[in-house]
């Protein structure tokens, strides 16, 4: 998979690319903007997805998850699978204030991946804790 942290949002941002090879979603041409357009729309609606995620969710989830998705391959994976699905809901059915129920592609992006309910263990809280890492 291809995304890029960003250490200012601290968030996997996938690339366009990716995108397009995952929904069949080409945004360029969809959207009718310019490439730089629609890198800041990703951008845009990777952290909508980012605050929809944290709903109703732990401080050590929202503190450990950014940890999580920038050193841990396999998690950084479920959440760029999680934004990208969520980038598709909002072409298929609208923006989130228009969904009446949680689409099925991002329920099954979140419940079907580590990003479902997880509670973090001590150990990894006191791994992020302690982490020498810039994140």
């Amino acid at each position: 998979m291809t995304s890029t942290y960003s250490d200012k949002y601290h968030v996997a941002i996938p690339s366009l690319d990716l995108i397009k090879e995952m929904t069949g979603y080409d945004l360029i041409t969809e959207g009718g903007w310019t490439k730089e357009v629609t890198e800041a729309k990703v951008l845009s609606y990777t952290l909508k997805a980012r605050d929809y995620l944290f709903r109703n969710k732990a401080a050590s989830y929202q503190i450990a998850l950014p940890y999580m998705i920038k050193f841990k391959t396999n998690w950084n994976e479920a959440w760029t699978n999680y934004v990208i699905r969520y980038i598709e809901s909002t072409f298929l059915y609208g923006n989130e204030q228009d969904w009446k129920e949680v689409p099925f592609e991002i329920s099954n992006a979140i419940n079907g991946s580590l990003l479902k309910n997880h509670n973090f263990s001590v150990s990894v809280l006191s791994e992020i804790e302690n982490s020498t890492e810039e994140w």
